[in-house]
This record gives C-alpha cells, structure tokens and sequence, in this order.
C-alpha cells in the first residue's frame, strides 16, 4: 500500500512539473484586477521587463506605478497621495495571443502635475509592443520579445 501511494504521489508531482505554463492569459485574468508594475507599461521602449503583483488595496492607498485592463483598453498610470507630483497616464488597446503573449499599443500619453512648463499630451503613431507572460511568485514578469 505505501508503495502504490509514494508510486501515486511522484506521478502526480512529476506530471506537475513537466506540464508547460499554458496560455496564462485570458481577459478573465486580467480585467478588474489591482495590478502594481515597477514602471509605465511600454513608455520606455529600453525597458526590457516589467515586475507585476497583485495588490488588494483600497483604493486609498493605491499609490504608485498601476496597471489595469477592462475589456478592450488596458490603463497604466502613477498615483500618489498628494497633487504635488508629475503624473504620467497612459492608455491604449492590448491584445491576447496564444502563448501567453501580451500585446499593446499606446495611444495616448497624458501630463498632469507639476509639469513646468506644463507637458503636452503625446499621440505616438501605431506600435505594437509585444511581451512574454512569465508566472512569478505574487504576480507575473512580462519580458519584452
């Protein structure tokens, strides 16, 4: 009998292992979900990986780099406590391709703060950036490719 189990339990345990990722994302997974990234999603086109976590806040103190997606748009913006900063929001479609694959192109990068002079809105032309979703412990990585 302990033979069978300990058989059973590494079966199960090595099929756990050698299953890949499969596809992570789907819409369900990402829209309405508190996102905290480590900076603007896409804005620099240098930055080469983003740390993503899930955060259960309330909504005040939801402050720093944020990232969220509704149905056809995903939003990542900086927020902080007080109005006496320079606040970067930007926003544009995003798409879902198989093999947990994120894409999204910004469409509008807006200024709001202590900009002096004020910082005009920025319209980028079209540019689809592409990343891998990679699993992490409290969250996913995207890398860009």
């Amino acid at each position: 009998m302990k033979t069978s189990t300990l058989t059973f339990l590494i079966f199960c345990f090595s099929i756990g292992f050698a299953q890949p990722d499969g596809d992570l994302f789907n819409k369900d997974f990402l829209v309405n979900r508190g996102l905290r990234i480590d900076k603007l999603l896409g804005l620099e086109i240098e930055q080469q990986q983003y740390n993503v976590e899930f955060v259960l806040d309330t909504p005040r103190f939801a402050y720093g780099n944020r990232l969220s997606f509704n149905d056809s748009l995903f939003f990542s913006y900086y927020t902080a406590p007080c109005g006496n900063d320079y606040f970067t929001n930007l926003h544009g479609p995003y798409r879902i391709l198989g093999g947990n694959i994120l894409e999204i192109n910004i469409q509008v990068v807006e200024y709001h703060g202590e900009w002096n002079p004020p910082k005009p809105n920025e319209y980028p032309e079209e540019n689809w950036q592409r990343f891998k979703v990679i699993k992490s412990d409290d969250g996913f990585i995207l890398e860009r490719i």
